[in-house]
Order: C-alpha cells, then sequence, then structure tokens
C-alpha cells in the first residue's frame, strides 16, 4: 500500500532577480544555496527560514541579523549552473555558463570567488567526492574532468572509448565513493568505476533517447534514478542497469532534477503542466 505524500508548506521566499536554477543544502542541513539566471548566489539559513514561517517578516526590522539571506555572492558573468557545498570545509562551489567553477567561502562575509577553476564549457552539474579531496564537474562538452581540490590540477578518465557523445547534464557519487555517474545530452547514463575511472555499464537511450537531465544514487548505492526530456523519471537497478519503475505523470520540456527525498520513499520533480511538484510514491 502506498504511502500517503508527505505533506509540505512554503516555509520561505526569497527573490533572484531571473530564475533559479540549482539548489543545493550543506551537509549539515544548516543551510541552502541558490543559484540563479541573474548571476547571483545567496546562501540561507535553514533555521532562520523556518522561523520565517511562525513569526512572519517582523523580525527582521528589529534584528536584521535575523534575515535568513546570509549573504549574496556576485562572481560570474553568466547563469549559475549548479551548486555544491564541499562536505566538510565551509566552501560553497559554483558551475556557470561562463565555463567558470568559482569557490566562495561561507564564513568570511566576501562576496566574491576566493579561487577559479576555468574550463573551456558551460558547467551544468558539480559533484563532490564524498572526501572532498576531488571535484567532478559535468559540462557542454563529452570528456568528465576531475579536479583535486587542493591543486586545482584538472585529470580526465584515459576509458576514452566510453565518453558520452554530446554534453554531461548530471553527475553523481554514491556515498562510498565505489561508483559515480553520469547523465548526458547523447540520452545515455553510465556508472563509472570510482577508483580508475572506467565506465562499468551504459544505459543507451534509457529515456526514450532524449537527453538525461538528472541523475542521482540511492544512499544504498543500489538504485539510480533519472529524470529526462521525455517527462519520465526512471528508477534503475545499478548492478544489472535494469529498469526498475517508471514515473510518467509530469510534464517536463525543460531540465528538471528529480530528487528522492530525506528517507527515499518518495520522488520529487518539477511538473510544469500543473505548475509544481509532483510527488511519487519510490514503490
Amino acid at each position: 500500500m502506498a504511502e500517503p505524500a508527505p505533506g509540505y508548506i512554503s516555509n520561505y521566499v526569497s527573490k533572484h532577480n531571473d530564475a533559479v536554477l540549482a539548489t543545493a543544502f550543506s551537509r549539515d542541513g544548516l543551510y541552502l544555496a541558490t543559484g540563479s539566471a541573474d548571476m547571483s548566489l545567496k546562501l540561507m539559513d535553514v533555521a532562520r527560514m523556518k522561523r520565517v514561517h511562525t513569526t512572519g517578516h517582523r523580525e527582521f526590522g528589529r534584528n536584521p541579523s535575523s534575515h535568513p539571506v546570509v549573504q549574496t555572492f556576485y562572481d560570474h558573468a553568466s547563469a549559475v549552473l549548479d551548486l555544491a557545498f564541499h562536505p566538510f570545509q565551509p566552501i560553497l562551489v559554483s558551475g556557470s555558463g561562463d565555463c567558470s567553477i568559482k569557490l566562495f567561502k561561507t564564513t568570511t562575509g566576501v562576496n566574491r570567488a576566493f579561487s577559479v577553476m576555468q574550463d573551456a564549457h558551460a558547467v551544468n552539474s558539480l559533484a563532490f567526492h564524498p572526501s572532498g579531496d576531488f571535484l567532478r564537474p559535468g559540462t557542454a562538452d563529452a570528456p568528465l574532468p576531475v579536479y583535486d581540490m587542493e591543486t586545482h590540477s584538472c585529470f580526465i578518465s584515459a576509458d576514452t572509448d566510453n565518453f558520452h557523445t554530446s554534453g554531461i547534464n548530471s553527475v553523481a557519487y554514491d556515498n562510498s565513493a565505489n561508483l559515480y555517474v553520469t547523465g548526458s545530452s547523447d540520452g545515455s547514463i553510465k556508472v563509472w568505476d570510482g577508483a580508475n575511472a572506467t565506465v562499468v555499464n551504459t544505459i543507451a537511450g534509457g529515456h526514450s533517447g532524449a537527453p538525461v537531465t538528472s541523475v542521482q544514487l540511492s544512499s544504498n548505492g543500489r538504485y539510480l534514478l533519472s529524470s529526462g526530456l521525455d517527462s519520465t523519471v526512471r528508477l534503475w537497478e545499478v548492478s544489472t542497469a535494469k529498469s526498475v519503475q517508471v514515473y510518467n505523470q509530469h510534464v517536463a520540456t525543460m531540465p528538471s532534477p528529480a530528487t528522492f527525498n530525506f528517507h527515499e520513499k518518495h520522488i520529487l520533480v518539477s511538473d510544469e503542466a500543473r505548475g509544481g511538484i509532483a510527488i511519487y510514491d519510490v514503490h
């Protein structure tokens, strides 16, 4: 029997000057970051956001430090396409259409990046290795680089025969770092060995040949969740690359990431037809 859909309420609304294209929570859940087509990033305090739902905005006038927006960062020359918090350090990383990866300190009050890694293509997705020592960006190019976070050296897998044939829209590690996965505009999903960066499985045409817009691994690493421009979300068994479930009661003509909720019993994805969020029972 399907569980009832969880209740979600709007706690706080923060406005950018253009569409919000990326969001990320810090590992401890204390902060939320948003990135926008207006080229800015906002860092927000989750507890303060929840408090607004209870007290309203009355407190801001008396105590400006209670405002949920902790800081706004400005340093990109194009839209911010993805965000990632470092798993252990107070660092927020952004990828942009300006072909750069920028690193911001979340504790100094400085609104400019303290370090930059320059790519040759738009940076669509970011995934930290669970150790925080490496960062894998998915870009508008087919090869998948990895950056050393200490030296900023860039490396590319030698498994060139198995590269995607088009840009990479999404990258995700499993919690053990034994595997990572990529989804591409070429319509395929690839599962990579986390140690030697070789492809161990390819799901070709996983979304009826449509571009794959997001990939995510379950917390136990056994299942892969993907979304695509065929207006479906699909659940795959990683070990066999077989489809387990298809969710298709939403419309997605624009890139829309699908994600598990916190206990992985439900899946959330944007629904253009209804102007809201579709919630699916995993089973």
